[in-house]
């Protein structure tokens, strides 16, 4: 019986086997390795030259209802073709499946009363990652500057990633800038 080794599980001829088995457990291993580095060169080829990655921006103040897709105006960084704003300037979409994170930031302005107590959150969909949550405590004048951010969530093709606050109001309300970024790690968890 071959013993594996501990990292990649890999077969190998262990010291009391059958030196008759050594061809076939020699031809298990090296099947093993060219298993493996398939994996290593799938890796590879999707992310060289470059890594998939994303990221749209609001450059100028848009008036947004609350739990609404965001806007984006200026696309800063786009290494997949995950976005075209001039057709949809509200989603970055995954063209290759893997493990990616998410990160997001929005600057407003409060509202102030009567709005006293109210919660601001930003979620990004299409999983709710990079949540982030405030809350106004009524000041006129003040600012909100929230970052929201996930490390790693599965994706596949077709996911739309959009970005939305929620002020417990459908208003409208300016947003001042924001961005939404979104970029690949892996191709799994493991």
């Amino acid at each position: 019986m071959p013993s594996l080794t501990p990292n990649f599980n890999l077969p190998y001829p262990a010291p009391g086997d059958n030196p008759c088995d050594f061809a076939e457990q020699w031809c298990e291993f090296t099947d093993a390795i060219t298993a493996r580095m398939a994996v290593f060169q799938a890796g590879a080829n999707r992310t060289i030259p470059l890594i998939p990655i994303a990221m749209l921006r609001v450059t100028s103040p848009v008036s947004v209802g609350g739990g609404n897709p965001i806007p984006f105006d200026t696309v800063t960084i786009d290494t997949a073709g995950m976005t075209n704003i001039d057709v949809d300037p509200y989603t970055i979409t995954i063209t290759r499946p893997g493990r990616y994170s998410i990160g997001a930031w929005i600057s407003m302005d409060t509202i102030g009363a009567p709005f006293v107590t109210a919660e601001i959150s930003i979620t990004v969909a299409p999983h709710n990652d990079a949540n982030a949550e405030t809350t106004d405590r009524g000041a006129v004048g003040s600012g909100y500057f929230m970052t929201g951010y996930t490390p790693a969530s599965s994706y596949v093709i077709g996911d739309k990633c959009r970005m939305s606050y929620n002020y417990g109001s459908v208003n409208a309300f300016p947003v001042n800038e924001a961005w939404m970024s979104v970029f690949w790690h892996a191709d799994s968890g493991s």
